[in-house]
């Protein structure tokens, strides 16, 4: 019992962990300024239905 609770609090730590060793691009990614969101906000304000990958 004691062994799979390590285990899985050292599974939790990695997984917290692993995503602020990602890339940097990946971290610093900014919504208000992402090209995919800039294009997706200018579809909606012209009132036009925004292009949707697999819809």
């Amino acid at each position: 019992m004691r062994t799979s609770l390590w285990s899985g609090g050292l599974e939790c730590a990695a997984a917290v962990a692993l995503p602020e060793a990602a890339p940097p691009r990946l971290t610093a990614y900014d919504a208000r300024s992402g090209e995919h969101a800039v294009r997706l906000r200018e579809a909606r304000a012209a009132g036009g239905a925004p292009a949707v990958a697999g819809a």
